[in-house]
């Protein structure tokens, strides 16, 4: 699992939170990250449209992101220090 421990810092807004992505989550993101859309993600992983959202929407929530560009740059940044 990937922490977004890290987002705090990054982006001023609060503490490391030291929480973790889902296995589910993770995979979202990278396919965020490759420029898929919501939709396109859907159909990927098989899931519904609504499930997907609800994936990112939590992602948003629990790390106080805004928007799917600041999630995808915390993650990839994160894969960087990981790596």
């Amino acid at each position: 699992m990937l922490s977004l421990g890290m987002r705090g810092s990054m982006l001023g807004s609060r503490p490391s939170d030291h929480k973790n992505l889902s296995p589910r989550q993770s995979q979202i993101l990278s396919l965020m990250a490759e420029g898929f859309s919501d939709k396109e993600i859907a159909r990927k992983i098989g899931v519904s449209y609504p499930t997907v959202r609800t994936h990112i929407d939590r992602i948003f929530r629990g790390y106080g992101l805004r928007n799917r560009t600041e999630a995808v740059a915390v993650w990839l940044s994160d894969l960087r220090l990981i790596g």
